[in-house]
């Protein structure tokens, strides 16, 4: 556990209180995971009274949902704004997962804590990442159908395609500290692939993956390609 800096004048500032519990919740979740982090723990990273918690987010679990508020509404502009008619389908999906990809840039513990806790169950299903991940796959529905009708993609699964999508992102930004030490002690010959390679190598993957077969109505290859 990383060692947070004491922050008890944060109880004159109701504001800087209820950061450094998410800050501090943060910390604790990517690090121990939901079940492996107690409130006191949290208060203890933030510097602040355990039942501070309770009062800001309602305890632990509504501190998790705040985390995942928080992170969506970062990336709201660049979800909530799609389909753009003004753009096709596959401009439209590359925004898409360029908005995701901003996962890690926020804050590269979110990545590590969210696929901790999809892997151990600890999203609940009436709460903030849920609500907010079917909000997102309703705009990639509405991509996907976008591209049918141009007769650029094959008619596919949404959830399955947002699972492809979010997955690769979360894998690849929660292991980056691997791929690190692993490039560090010389058993990757080539320094680690750059976030914005990785993004730019999705996007091409689940562009051709979601092209239409060659026939009438096909697209023609995307000149970004």
């Amino acid at each position: 556990m990383r060692v947070t800096k004491n922050r008890n004048s944060n109880h004159r500032d109701p504001e800087a209180t209820r950061n450094a519990l998410l800050t501090a919740g943060l910390e604790c979740f990517a690090e121990r995971g939901f079940a492996g982090c107690t409130t006191q723990e949290i208060a203890r990273i933030a510097g602040v009274n355990k039942a501070l918690i309770s009062y800001h987010f309602g305890g632990k679990q509504g501190l998790l949902d705040a985390l995942h508020n928080q992170v969506f509404e970062r990336l709201g502009p660049g979800i909530t704004g799609l389909p753009d008619p003004r753009g096709d389908a596959v401009t439209n999906l590359k925004d898409y997962i360029g908005a995701f990809a901003r996962l890690a840039d926020l804050n590269t513990d979110y990545p590590v804590m969210l696929l901790r806790g999809l892997m151990a169950g600890d999203t609940d299903p009436e709460g903030g990442f849920a609500n907010r991940l079917l909000e997102s796959n309703r705009v990639l529905t509405a991509i996907l159908v976008k591209g049918i009708e141009e007769g650029r993609f094959r008619p596919v699964d949404p959830l399955l395609t947002q699972a492809s999508i979010l997955g690769s992102l979360l894998f690849f930004f929660a292991t980056a500290a691997t791929r690190r030490r692993m490039a560090s002690s010389g058993k990757i010959d080539s320094p680690p692939p750059h976030a914005l390679h990785f993004v730019e190598h999705l996007k091409e993957l689940v562009i051709r993956g979601l092209a239409a077969e060659s026939g009438p109505g096909a697209a023609p290859p995307d000149p970004e390609g």
